[in-house]
C-alpha cells in the first residue's frame, strides 16, 4: 500500500492567509464542464500561481513501533527537541495506541504500525522533519520499518475560472466521454508511475480542486513511495529507512517539485 500523508497535516505557510484548521478533503462535488466552453485551446493564456497559498512536508513510516514512546520528554531527554519545546509542545493524545503532539515547527502522530512526522505553520525548513525522522531511527534501530513516503502538497490558485478550467480539460478531457456522461469534470485524477532510480516502489501524483481555497484553486499532492523491505520478506530494521532519507531526500523534492511544475505548465 502508498504510504501517503493523511489528508489532515500541517501546512508550511506560503503567504498571509489564515490557515483552516480543516482537512483538505476532495470538494463534494466535482467543478462541472459548461458545454460552450469546451473549446478550451481558444481561452487566453491562464494565470495560476506558481506560489503556493499552502504547502505541505510529511514523512510517514509504516512498521511496529511503541506509541507511548514518542512523547515530547523522550524526544527532550534525547536531544531530539529543545527542553522548552518539550515543556510547551501541545498534547493532542497519549494512549497505548496512538500519541500525537505537536511543537512549535513539526507535528507528530505514532501509532503501532505508522509513525508521522509532518511540517507545521511557518516552518520554512522542511528538512527538520527529515533530520528529526533519522535521528529517531537511529536510536530506535531495531525498530522494523516495511515502507515509508516522503510526501509534497500545496494548494494553487488561478485568478479566474477559466485558468484552471483550461488544466482541468488538458488533464481530463470531458470530449473523451462523449455522450456517455453529461457534464464531466475532474475531481480527483491520480496517476502511478515506475521509479526513477533502482529502489522498490512508486510515484503517485493527484490532482484534485482545492478544498480549501475555492472556487478556482488546484491542490497536487506527490507521494514517493519505498518499499523499504522486499515483498513477502520482514523487515530488518530502520537502517535501510534511514539511508533512504539520507540519499533520497534531495531527489525526492526535486522530483516532486518537477512534477508540479509540469502539472501547472498544462493550464
Amino acid at each position: 500500500m502508498p504510504v501517503r500523508a493523511a489528508r489532515s497535516r500541517c501546512w508550511v505557510r506560503r503567504s498571509s492567509r489564515r490557515r483552516d484548521p480543516g482537512g483538505t478533503g476532495s470538494t463534494l462535488a466535482a467543478l462541472q464542464v459548461r458545454p460552450s466552453e469546451r473549446a478550451y485551446h481558444r481561452l487566453a493564456p491562464p494565470v495560476i500561481h506558481r506560489e503556493p497559498e499552502l504547502s505541505g512536508r510529511s514523512i510517514i513510516m509504516l512498521g511496529s513501533f511503541n506509541p507511548q514512546i514518542f512523547q515530547p520528554a523522550w524526544f527532550s531527554s534525547q536531544g531530539l527537541i529543545r527542553e522548552d519545546e518539550g515543556e510547551n509542545a501541545n498534547i493532542g493524545i497519549v494512549h497505548p495506541e496512538i500519541v500525537a503532539f505537536s511543537t512549535e515547527s513539526i507535528q507528530l502522530e505514532a501509532q503501532r504500525e505508522r509513525l508521522a512526522i509532518s511540517t507545521k505553520s511557518d516552518t520554512d525548513a522542511p528538512e527538520i522533519i527529515r533530520d528529526l525522522a533519522i535521528s529517531v531511527l537511529s536510536l530506535l534501530s531495531h525498530t522494523p520499518i516495511h515502507s515509508l513516503g516522503i510526501n509534497t502538497d500545496g494548494h494553487y490558485r488561478a485568478d479566474e475560472r477559466e485558468e484552471f478550467d483550461r488544466l482541468r480539460w488538458v488533464l481530463a478531457p470531458p470530449d473523451v466521454w462523449g455522450d456517455s456522461l453529461r457534464q464531466p469534470g475532474l475531481r480527483v485524477l491520480t496517476v502511478q508511475a515506475l521509479r526513477p532510480d533502482d529502489r522498490s516502489g512508486a510515484i503517485h501524483a493527484t490532482v484534485e480542486p482545492s478544498a480549501r481555497f475555492t472556487p478556482h484553486a488546484v491542490y497536487i499532492s506527490v507521494n514517493d513511495h519505498f518499499e523499504v523491505s522486499p515483498p513477502g520478506e520482514a523487515a530488518i530494521g530502520a537502517r535501510p529507512a534511514v539511508e533512504i532519507l539520507t540519499e533520497c531526500w534531495d531527489d525526492s523534492h526535486n522530483r516532486a517539485d518537477a512534477i508540479v511544475d509540469q502539472v501547472l505548465s498544462l493550464a
